[in-house]
């Protein structure tokens, strides 16, 4: 079966070079109408525009790109959309209004880049994305920031990303003001009163929001970036916002009185505790239909534009606090990835339609849609409560065995036999090493399944409370330990070691958290080669006897599969059966 998380399998959604932001509304007739912002170059390019398609078939064609701004030359970008009680789609975007040629920055002194200054504007569609109205511009409260700006506030500079949305009849659309170009940036939010059910555009009242001349920003000690402003409503009206940041860490926050105020930003965290890790790019929360989130992100501790392959998911549920609901949020997985790990997947959009789940995404060319199977998303929401002990793929179960007989492993990387000059290519298999096992305080052996040449698996517990694995092809080495202290000695652990040959990536969840680096890596999981063929080694491999429980499977277990086994071994929270 084909790993539907490659990005490649991707539909693809029409542009023309560039292109960046293809999010979808799926209006009342069933149409999916798409916005997306593109050009003939790169990012930023002169002539920049926005563009609209429209699919009747969930994505599987589109038609022609229209420009709502037509054979205007003036740049146009970064659409988002909206759709109303009565079916009208708004279309918001940012539009170069007094054609300006470039852009006074402190740091690069000019900028011919303007795509992110003007008017903020907004079209509207009636008819399900077929014909679009003429052009209103969206006022837009001078702040503290506009007015430090290069130009004192005479030139807004300022772009969107973040879905906007109803509470209340009222229309909320995020926008990202910045202060000086790519160095400064922070949030806020335009409400226009009644949008949900006023067909008069002439008659929204539109307020800026949050109250004061200060936005969204990061929390105290925290840089000067605070952008890509994500949002939802939870379900006792709070709003809910994540967003972007360069300090290593996404930002989160909560609105309790419809966006006036706001809570203390602080650093996103799992539900466990620990911060979350995430690079400059856009991470984004969507609300489902079954009252659940997911949250899309890179999880690693970048602080720049790059390392955003692959993205991950997160599922999230609500939960009481003295100050209203909050959510929490589960451990990762993988959702979508390239071979090529310099390849930037990002600006994904969330469609639910007719029972079935999908993703956009552009890595700024090619835009594409993804239908994501419904049994992946349900582990994953299922992951706080699930105890289901998975047997699919399992080659091999062994408890107290001091040598086991070795399963046939997968193998990651064949000769392709449809290749001219034989040319290697991927199978997309996996591995999972899954134990229980008591920990010491030194270093020890666990698994060791090496031939004379070195070929196979070793498994140990190394310094630092760590594992680590080294797998060897004949050729090729891969070595990747786990976060220092994850393991709890002379206690009994859950431990699982993930080779997937998708992406290419070793990585551990141990006693239910998936290391992501901690603060001594900016990375949890470890790359391994492309052209890794297979660890068989010795038919039989010594186990250590502080191995209580060793699984063996064929392929790359989801964290949620792992975080679930883990719940089933146990019984009233304890490993009754080894302790």
């Amino acid at each position: 079966m084909e790993d539907f998380r490659y990005i490649d399998r991707g539909k693809p959604i029409p542009r023309e070079q560039y292109t960046d932001q293809p999010y979808v509304v799926v209006a009342d007739d069933g149409a999916w109408v798409c916005v997306l912002t593109t050009a003939y170059g790169q990012e930023g390019a002169a002539g920049t525009h926005v563009g609209i398609t429209v699919s009747y078939d969930r994505g599987n064609t589109w038609t022609d790109l229209y420009f709502p701004e037509g054979d205007d030359l003036r740049e146009s970008a970064y659409g988002v959309l909206l759709k109303t009680s009565f079916n009208r789609i708004y279309c918001f975007y940012n539009f170069n209004k007094n054609n300006l040629r470039n852009l006074i920055c402190r740091k690069e002194r000019l900028s011919h880049r303007v795509d992110m200054q003007g008017a903020f504007v907004f079209r509207y569609s009636d008819d399900s994305g077929k014909t679009w109205s003429e052009r209103y511009e969206v006022p837009i409260r001078e702040t503290k920031i506009d007015r430090e700006n290069p130009y004192g506030g005479k030139v807004r500079m300022f772009w969107t990303v973040g879905k906007p949305f109803i509470l209340d009849n009222d229309g909320y659309v995020i926008i990202h003001k910045i202060g000086d170009m790519l160095t400064v940036s922070e949030g806020w939010l335009l409400r226009a009163v009644n949008m949900n059910i006023e067909k008069d555009p002439n008659k929204l009242v539109w307020e800026t929001l949050p109250d004061g001349d200060i936005g969204l920003i990061t929390p105290k000690g925290g840089g000067l970036i605070a952008e890509e402003q994500s949002m939802v409503v939870l379900s006792d009206k709070s709003i809910y916002c994540v967003y972007r940041s360069i300090d290593g860490h996404p930002v989160e926050t909560y609105s309790r009185d419809k966006g006036h105020t706001w809570e203390q930003p602080q650093y996103k965290r799992y539900a466990d505790n620990r911060l979350m890790k995430h690079p400059r790019a856009a991470n984004f929360v969507w609300k489902c239909k079954n009252g659940k989130y997911l949250y899309w992100y890179h999880n690693n501790g970048s602080k720049w534009y790059e390392n955003r392959n692959p993205a991950f998911l997160c599922s999230g549920i609500e939960y009481d606090t003295k100050e209203g609901r909050r959510i929490k949020w589960s451990q990762p997985e993988v959702v979508l990835y390239h071979e090529d790990p310099g390849v930037r997947m990002s600006y994904p959009d969330f469609i639910e339609d007719g029972g079935k789940y999908y993703i956009t995404e552009t890595q700024k060319l090619d835009a594409r849609v993804h239908e994501i199977p419904e049994k992946f998303l349900q582990s994953l929401w299922n992951q706080f409560e699930s105890s289901d002990i998975t047997d699919e793929g399992l080659l091999s179960e062994s408890e107290g065995k001091s040598v086991i007989d070795m399963p046939e492993l997968p193998v990651f990387c064949i000769t392709d036999r449809k290749s001219h000059i034989f040319a290697t290519k991927s199978t997309e298999s996996g591995v999972t090493f899954e134990f229980i096992y008591k920990a010491g305080t030194g270093k020890r052996k666990i698994l060791d399944s090496r031939d004379a040449s070195g070929k196979g698996v070793l498994i140990e517990q190394i310094s630092d409370y760590r594992i680590n694995i080294l797998m060897n092809d004949g050729i090729n080495t891969c070595c990747r330990s786990s976060d220092k202290y994850m393991l709890k000695p002379d206690q009994i652990n859950h431990i699982a070691i993930i080779i997937d040959g998708g992406p290419d990536i070793v990585s551990y969840v141990i006693n239910g958290m998936y290391n992501d680096g901690g603060q001594d890596r900016i990375f949890g999981f470890g790359r391994f080669s492309t052209y890794f063929k297979d660890m068989n080694g010795k038919t039989k491999a010594r186990v250590c006897k502080n191995v209580l429980k060793l699984r063996i499977y064929g392929r790359a277990l989801l964290t949620s599969e792992i975080i679930s086994n883990g719940r089933g071994y146990k019984k009233g929270g304890k490993y009754e059966k080894y302790d």
